[in-house]
């Protein structure tokens, strides 16, 4: 198994330069979210999630709570 810090220089070197955020948004906290930090939860994820104000939540983990807004 590949160490943590492993993961993240292997995570950081794959993005570096790369990507757009509406075309690879999920693509890129899934891999983050699984692959680098271990959390095993996806079905938890939901992206783009549409809140009252009519915007969106670009990544919502509901099981941990957090909200991330790019």
């Amino acid at each position: 198994m590949v160490s943590d810090l492993a993961a993240a220089r292997e995570f950081a070197a794959q993005w570096v330069g790369k990507g757009y955020e509406k075309g690879e948004c999920q693509k890129f906290w899934t891999l983050l979210l699984h692959d680098v930090l271990g959390y095993e939860r996806m079905e938890s994820v939901r992206f783009e999630h549409r809140v009252a104000g009519g915007g969106f939540i670009d990544v919502w983990i509901r099981d941990a709570s957090v909200m991330v807004e790019q």
